[in-house]
């Protein structure tokens, strides 16, 4: 072996090993900078305030812009909108489009004033009328922040008080929680489930 044989090897050594250190440094530095504390993308615990997501230390949702009522969050999370800005026709076209509904029944003291206890809590009627001895309602709420949509038909037998309600929702996994948010809203006047 020849001293310049001797030297390529010993130059190569270095020459790998400083590529070496220059890639772990490369890796260490990197990982160092997505790890810091005050970089966003790696925390245990949020940057930001509960408050600033609508979620109360429990991390339970509570109102939020400007909603004074906690009854107009679904159990599902979905916040129901205040505005009222269906027309009939577009109703009618949802009613014949959503396939997925539940029927329930139950009784009520009085239908007198089921359409402003629904509009209070964000159930608002598009129409009603009487019919052979039945009052019926036609109401609907809305996501405030997305496309759920919910529309009810109910039906009051003037004499008897027992009502049937349909419920249709374009999400059927949020029926239930539209549902339960129906009941607590009429809960004044409901006498009970038949």
């Amino acid at each position: 072996m020849d001293i310049f044989s001797y030297f390529i090897g010993i130059l190569t050594g270095i020459i790998i090993s400083v590529i070496c250190f220059i890639f772990i440094l490369i890796i260490i530095i990197l990982i160092k900078k997505f790890a810091s504390d005050d970089d966003t993308r790696f925390y245990s615990s949020p940057p930001y305030e509960m408050e600033e997501l609508g979620l109360d230390s429990n991390n339970n949702i509570k109102p939020i812009d400007g909603i004074e009522d906690e009854n107009t969050v679904l159990s599902s999370g979905v916040i129901l909108s205040n505005e009222e800005d269906m027309e009939a026709n577009d109703f009618q076209v949802q009613w014949e489009a959503i396939e997925y509904f539940r029927e329930e029944e139950f009784s009520i003291i009085s239908e007198l004033e089921l359409q402003n206890i629904l509009a209070n809590n964000r159930i608002f009627t598009i129409a009603q009328g009487h019919v052979e001895g039945e009052e019926k309602f036609y109401c609907y709420s809305q996501q405030k922040y997305g496309k759920l949509l919910f529309l009810c038909e109910i039906i009051v037998d003037i004499s008897t008080k027992n009502c049937t309600l349909t419920i249709k929702c374009n999400d059927k996994k949020h029926l239930g929680s539209y549902l339960d948010h129906f009941y607590n809203s009429i809960s004044p006047i409901i006498t009970h489930d038949i």
